[in-house]
């Protein structure tokens, strides 16, 4: 089983662009928790800053590059998710469906991996 640290050095590091393959469900959610608290923490660092002072602008700048930095491996992980659960990465488009895609979707990423499927064998 994939710990906390370990999905983030896998996400961040060996695959950040990689899209083929599979991820376990550990891998996926445990990347989420990161990328919700790293977003949480950033805001919460915004709003205390402009508790104090007028927020300078390097910190949005720096909040957005954040976002958009953590956005591409995070939405790598998802496909490589998909794959493991037999959908290709185009089913995250479901998403745009409003409110029964994102369940539709929250659905799939906690189902349980395929055996053995066309992107690969099952990783544990």
């Amino acid at each position: 089983m994939v710990s906390f640290s370990e999905s983030v050095k896998i996400c961040l590091r060996h695959k950040f662009f990689v899209c083929k393959g599979r991820a376990t469900l550990a891998e996926y959610w445990w990347f989420q928790l990161f990328f919700f608290l790293t977003i949480i923490s950033f805001n919460l660092f915004i709003y205390l800053v402009g508790l104090v002072v007028e927020i300078p602008i390097f910190f949005v700048y720096l909040y957005c590059i954040a976002i958009w930095t953590l956005f591409i491996p995070l939405f790598c992980v998802s496909v490589r998710r998909l794959h493991d659960v037999g959908h290709t990465g185009f089913f995250l488009l479901v998403g745009l469906i409003p409110i029964i895609g994102g369940v539709i979707l929250f659905f799939e990423f906690i189902s349980k991996s395929d055996s053995n499927n066309q992107y690969g064998p099952k990783t544990e």
